[in-house]
């Protein structure tokens, strides 16, 4: 899938491709709520090296607005539903939304910041319940039921999302 121009990334970002002549190579930066990606004007935002450039921003983008918020809302739901744990950590991880180990550190997919809060919310009640529970028997669906309303619908919605980069399209004004 290509990434063109006013794309949506994350919670709080959008795309902006910018051709400039005379410039060399395609690089990108993060400036407030735009991920701007400039490149060389006889490139199109089609070629690999634009998209490359695009597509690491925007990986840049969601690892900093997942740092902001998702430690935050973790602690959030935590101190909410009386679970504990030891550290979070974000991470690019390539087909997980987030793990606990039996040391009870949360690992935190930066991929999630594409979700809509109700499966962001899923994934860390889940992993908030492997502290409690390190498996994944009926038990821990029983647990998560009284911590989030609409969990089998969630469940279900989350199979249509898979770890990796996605972008919502919006129309450029």
């Amino acid at each position: 899938q290509l990434l063109s121009d006013g794309d949506a990334i994350g919670k709080a970002h959008h795309l902006r491709f910018v051709a400039v002549a005379g410039v060399r190579a395609a690089s990108g930066r993060i400036s407030g709520s735009e991920l701007v990606v400039r490149y060389p004007a006889e490139l199109s935002t089609s070629d690999t090296t634009v998209q490359a450039r695009a597509e690491a921003v925007a990986i840049r983008a969601l690892k900093v607005e997942a740092e902001q918020l998702l430690p935050q809302r973790l602690a959030t739901l935590a101190t909410r539903h009386n679970f504990t744990y030891n550290s979070v950590s974000i991470k690019r991880l390539k087909s997980r939304w987030g793990s606990c180990d039996t040391q009870k550190n949360i690992t935190l997919n930066l991929f999630l910041m594409q979700l809509p809060w109700d499966c962001i919310d899923y994934v860390l009640l889940h992993e908030l319940t492997h502290t409690r529970i390190m498996r994944h028997g009926p038990d821990v669906w029983e647990a998560m039921q009284p911590l989030l309303p609409g969990l089998a619908a969630i469940r279900k919605s989350m199979r249509a999302h898979q770890p990796g980069l996605t972008v919502a399209r919006t129309a450029v004004a």
